[in-house]
């Protein structure tokens, strides 16, 4: 079930992934920011499950984002600003 979520922000989340991941992930985000997230890393990420309307900006700010993660929020080819520091 998609919640039709646009724009997601994280800021300074702990996070623990359950062993299920959610079918269909957030069909309608376009943007993505994770700051300050030690925690977040690319489990986080894929356990987000697909994110194919990602057309806007993607950011991790002080956030352990690796290659799987980065890969993950460029699938569907749509991102205009990709920001990892």
């Amino acid at each position: 079930m998609d919640v039709g979520l646009e724009y997601l922000t994280l800021d300074q989340i702990e996070i623990k992934l359950a062993p299920e991941r959610p079918p269909n992930g957030f069909a309608s985000l376009k943007n993505l920011v994770v700051q300050q997230s030690p925690s977040f890393d690319d489990e986080a990420i894929l356990a987000l499950g697909p994110l194919p309307a990602l057309d806007g900006e993607v950011n991790f700010h002080r956030t352990p984002i690796g290659d799987r993660g980065v890969a993950h929020v460029l699938q569907g080819g749509k991102v205009r600003s990709l920001i990892v520091g």
